[in-house]
């Protein structure tokens, strides 16, 4: 687009700050109707992604279509906090952006780097449940991610860390679910320091670990 007005870039937001039910708008140019502006509210955050695992989205009930991608969910401030990124075909008022402050880590990578390296830990995880709970030896109302296997050779694995570790925090922050784990690491930088609280056998552990490089898909 040609203009001859000084354009203002709109300030990036923390996404962190969110909460749910807070007024946001989402811009875009669905189907071809540019310019287009709707609004909504936060329904949720931390909502996983069938299609890109890695990181955990916003969901909004601004109604986004086919050409809003790629655009910007803002706040009240004008701040933009999310890119607008996927719906749910099934239903209605369920859109998905993507978190501004996922954005804002791995913004560096790109402008240095052209692409972007995702930090890596080495092992497959899921959520605790109330049985495993008691077998791992901590309470069943606990909310984390559990350590089922871990990769040989790895960074997980140089650390200490082994299979039924029940990860209860990352980087100072608390891990309640599996996504939370993985999308904390991935949007890491390579060789960051980790710091991880876990719990094994019921005694409380504090490991840091330096974190790898995701390895690229393989495909068959």
């Amino acid at each position: 687009m040609n203009t001859n007005r000084k354009l203002i870039p709109l300030r990036l937001g923390d996404s962190d700050a969110l909460e749910v039910g807070e007024w946001v708008a989402a811009v875009g140019n669905p189907f071809g109707q540019g310019h287009s502006l709707t609004h909504g509210v936060i329904s949720a955050k931390g909502r996983a992604s069938p299609d890109f695992p890695l990181a955990s989205y916003l969901q909004t009930d601004a109604p986004i279509n086919p050409g809003n991608s790629g655009g910007p969910l803002v706040n009240t401030k004008g701040e933009v906090i999310g890119i607008n990124s996927a719906i749910d075909a099934r239903a209605q008022g369920i859109g998905f952006a993507i978190p501004m402050n996922l954005v804002k880590a791995v913004l560096p990578q790109l402008q240095t780097k052209g692409r972007v390296a995702r930090g890596y830990l080495g092992v497959a995880i899921g959520n605790l449940t109330p049985d495993l709970a008691e077998q791992v030896h901590v309470n069943k109302d606990t909310q984390a991610a559990v350590v089922s296997h871990v990769y040989p050779d790895s960074p997980a694995a140089k650390a200490g860390i082994e299979p039924y570790d029940v990860i209860l925090e990352a980087g100072g922050k608390p891990v309640h679910t599996a996504g939370d784990l993985t999308s904390q690491v991935a949007g890491l930088e390579v060789g960051t320091s980790l710091p991880l609280k876990i719990s094994r056998e019921g005694h409380v552990k504090e490991l840091k670990i330096k974190l790898g490089e995701r390895p690229a898909p393989t495909t068959s």
